[in-house]
């Protein structure tokens, strides 16, 4: 139901919203009476890249606007967390590169790479 998917989002359940929407993908772009989608609160909240990867795999519209302000979920992420650069580049148009990003990550989160020789990636 679109309420208990507007509610859960709202609310910032990811794990929950998530089982609701793998089952019913279709309500994914559901939105709220200020035109916000879970994408839009996901991005409000500051959740997890995992998290905004999943709506994005459901088929979140990253270009819908809110009623209010006229808003994408990139403008919140920028408005809210301004430091959060792996948000600003999930949600952004996607002609930008994803070499910053992983340079960012190796730099900041070296535990993440412990294989990492210097050259290649390893699965994370």
């Amino acid at each position: 139901m679109t309420a208990d998917v507007v509610e859960l989002a709202y609310k910032g359940e990811w794990p929950e919203l998530l089982r609701h929407l793998e089952s019913q993908p279709h309500l994914v772009n559901s939105i709220s009476a200020k035109g916000y989608t879970p994408l839009h609160q996901a991005a409000w909240h500051g959740a997890s890249p995992r998290v905004i990867g999943a709506l994005l795999v459901l088929g979140a519209n990253a270009s819908a606007r809110t009623f209010n302000r006229d808003q994408s979920a990139a403008d919140i992420a920028l408005e809210k967390h301004p430091e959060r650069e792996d948000l600003h580049f999930l949600l952004s148009d996607r002609s930008r590169s994803l070499a910053p990003l992983l340079r960012k990550l190796v730099a900041e989160m070296p535990e993440l790479f412990t294989d990492y020789d210097g050259n290649q990636l390893a699965t994370i």
